[in-house]
């Protein structure tokens, strides 16, 4: 992941009739993610809570957009927002938000109560050609194990008639 260093001129010495520019360094983390789809009007749909969980589990997701979404995510969850913007939530408030992001096809389910996958269609950490190799894969092992429980195919629009 790394950083990017940013390297800025913060002031002019002046020696013996010498200009001199003087230097700073800012470091940025290279840790982000891409928005691919508008999502806007899926946001609209969703409170507050929904979408700043949203945009943690982002955060957190691995370069194959997998999360766990556990007891200690929940409570990394609740106190990253206590410590930054002093924002509280009930643990079965972040749950529903879990189901709500589901509900709308910004998370991908696969039927076990703790592993999901970030909608790649709409957000990813890496490269196009391998946003395209993970959604190709997605769809593939979804057909190949016909998992029932799963909202993989319907939320990468998918006809589940296949």
């Amino acid at each position: 992941m790394g950083k990017t260093v940013v390297k800025y001129v913060y002031a002019i010495e002046e020696k013996e009739g010498v200009k001199k520019p003087l230097f700073k360094s800012k470091h940025y983390t290279n840790i982000g993610y891409t928005l691919y789809e508008n999502v806007i009007y899926k946001f609209a749909k969703l409170g507050k809570c929904e979408v700043l969980l949203f945009h943690f589990l982002c955060e957190k997701m691995d370069m194959s957009n997998n999360i766990t979404f556990s007891a200690k995510t929940r409570t990394a969850f609740l106190d990253y927002l206590k410590k930054h913007t002093k924002i509280t939530y009930e643990d079965n408030t972040v749950k529903n938000a879990l189901s709500d992001l589901i509900s709308t096809g910004l998370i991908i389910t696969y039927g076990v109560r703790i592993d999901y996958t970030i909608n790649p269609q709409h957000v990813f950490k890496g490269s196009l050609k391998e946003r395209q190799i993970l959604i190709q894969k997605l769809i593939s092992d979804q057909i190949k194990s016909r998992n029932k429980n799963s909202n993989c195919l319907e939320v990468l629009g998918i006809s589940d008639s296949i």
